[in-house]
């Protein structure tokens, strides 16, 4: 049976290569794919401070990952809203609205314990805050 994500539907040779990786190659990707779409976004310093501590090893208290859960659903509200009353004209102010939200589910995503299956997550995360597939495609592992 496949398994299909969101990615799948961008991208599924990548999806498919995302989901062979062994667990250290996954977990190394997953937070370079988090870091390029952190980029280019406007989080607040402590969403690249949590991201550059797990890049070291420094596993999310609860506290941090419920902070960074709710910066997302706030951001996606922001983004919704913008959509909303501009009835869907929303232009360059939502679609930055919506990258930063993307951007931080990218790092709640790398945050979470089983990289093998979060790596297309955040792929698709970071894809949806406007990494380029062929970004994604240079970071894959090899």
């Amino acid at each position: 049976m496949a398994t299909f994500d969101r990615l799948s539907s961008v991208a599924p040779e990548l999806a498919a290569a995302l989901r062979g990786a062994n667990d250290e190659a996954a977990r190394r990707t997953a937070f370079a794919y988090a870091r390029r779409a952190v980029e280019s976004s406007r989080l607040d310093s402590w969403v690249r401070a949590m991201l550059a501590g797990l890049e070291s090893g420094a596993p999310p208290s609860s506290l941090e990952i419920d902070r960074l859960s709710k910066l997302v659903d706030s951001l996606d509200e922001v983004a919704w809203d913008i959509n909303e009353r501009s009835d869907g004209a929303g232009g360059e102010t939502y679609l930055r609205a919506f990258s930063d939200a993307r951007a931080a589910a990218a790092v709640l995503a790398a945050a979470a314990l089983d990289a093998r299956g979060d790596v297309v997550e955040v792929a698709y995360e970071a894809w949806a805050a406007g990494v380029s597939l062929e970004d994604l495609v240079e970071l894959q592992p090899r």
